[in-house]
């Protein structure tokens, strides 16, 4: 049967087709980048997230996959 391609998945397929259509399969500097916008916009996801529904477990899952973009950029939070 068919298998459901998982988010990671997804994700991946997307980030690898952006970084050759940009011409920036080996640029590093690119995918950091792209981790770290992408951690931005799930931040503040969050805080809407917070604003809207103080008590909604989607804040957790928003701040959480930032935090797993700024910790593949190797940096202290």
């Amino acid at each position: 049967g068919r298998t459901t391609p998982s988010v990671a998945g997804l994700a991946a397929g997307f980030l690898h087709a952006y970084l050759e259509a940009a011409g920036g399969l080996s640029d590093e500097g690119l995918r950091r980048r792209i981790w770290w916008y992408e951690a931005v916009a799930l931040e503040r996801k969050a805080l809407r997230c917070v604003a809207r529904a103080p008590l909604s477990p989607l804040t957790r899952l928003l701040v959480s996959s930032g935090h797993a973009c700024l910790d593949r950029l190797g940096g202290v939070r």
